[in-house]
C-alpha cells in the first residue's frame, strides 16, 4: 500500500522478469519445475486478475468431468490420455473406478494457459 492509500498492482512484466531470474534456478535443481509452474502460474493469476488465485479444494471427479473442465469431449479426452498427452495421472478407486484429481486438472490448465501466452 503507498501512501496515498492506493493498492499497488503486479504488473505482468515484473513476473516474466523474475520468471526469467528464477528459471536458472531449475536448471540446477535447486527449484524444481513443478515448483517453479506453481509458483508462476499464481504470480500471472495475481498479476492478470489483481487478487490471489482462489484456493480450491482438492476433490476427485470423473474422467468426463476432468473432460468437461478441460472444455473437451469424453471421446477425445480418453484419446489424449492414452497418447500420454497429460501430466496428470489416473487414481484408481476400487478395482475399475478412475478418478482424477480437480486440482491436478486446474494446474494443468494453469500452466498450459500461461504457456501459450508466453
Amino acid at each position: 500500500m503507498s501512501s496515498l492509500g492506493t493498492t499497488q498492482r503486479l504488473r505482468p512484466a515484473t513476473v516474466s522478469l523474475l520468471a526469467k531470474l528464477v528459471l536458472p534456478l531449475t536448471d540446477s535443481g535447486l527449484v524444481t519445475t513443478a515448483e517453479y509452474d506453481v509458483v508462476f502460474s499464481h504470480l500471472r493469476y495475481l498479476a492478470k486478475h489483481g487478487t490471489p488465485r482462489p484456493a480450491i479444494p482438492p476433490k476427485l471427479i470423473t474422467p468426463r468431468e476432468a473432460a468437461e473442465m478441460l472444455s473437451i469431449s469424453y471421446s477425445q479426452f480418453r484419446t489424449l490420455e492414452t497418447e500420454g498427452a497429460f501430466p496428470f495421472c489416473r487414481r484408481r478407486v476400487g478395482n475399475k473406478t478412475v478418478r482424477y484429481l480437480n486440482t491436478d486438472i486446474i494446474d494443468y490448465i494453469l500452466v498450459d494457459n500461461s504457456a501459450e501466452s508466453n
